[in-house]
């Protein structure tokens, strides 16, 4: 089933799916034991240029996310906070998805960073989900 959501400024809204992803329940169930790789990184771009890629990455699966938060800074730079099932499943993704969607926006803007901005590794002491239960990493 398809919905309509805003972000939380309320700047624009965009179709979501209320479909869970599978392992969201077993890990609430405490049927899987978790490990997670997080981090936080902070991208020296804009919110458009954000939904410019945001609209390439569309909705493409990206196995292992967990989640993938955007946060906009007082200086209007972007940072992302992302936890993931293992590395291999983000470096997978950030390569196959995340850096062809990217690429071409920065290009097109005359864009042409060195390389990516560098990840700070996060430790995940926990998730808690919003019917009070939480998972702990393994």
């Amino acid at each position: 089933m398809l919905g309509l959501g805003v972000d939380c400024v309320g700047r624009r809204a965009y179709p979501w799916s209320i479909h869970i992803d599978p392992i969201l329940p077993r890990m609430k169930k405490g049927m899987i034991a978790m490990a997670f790789y997080a981090w936080t990184q902070n991208v020296p771009i804009t919110a458009e240029i954000y939904d410019e890629i945001d609209a390439r990455i569309g909705t493409t699966p990206m196995p292992g996310l967990i989640v993938h938060l955007t946060i906009e800074h007082p200086d209007k730079s972007i940072g992302y906070l992302d936890v993931w099932e293992s590395q291999e499943a983000c470096d997978k993704a950030v390569d196959a998805v995340v850096h062809p969607a990217v690429h071409p926006v920065l290009a097109a803007r005359g864009i042409h960073p060195p390389g990516e901005p560098p990840r700070m590794p996060t430790t995940v002491l926990d998730v808690r989900f919003g019917d009070g239960t939480t998972v702990r990493p393994t």
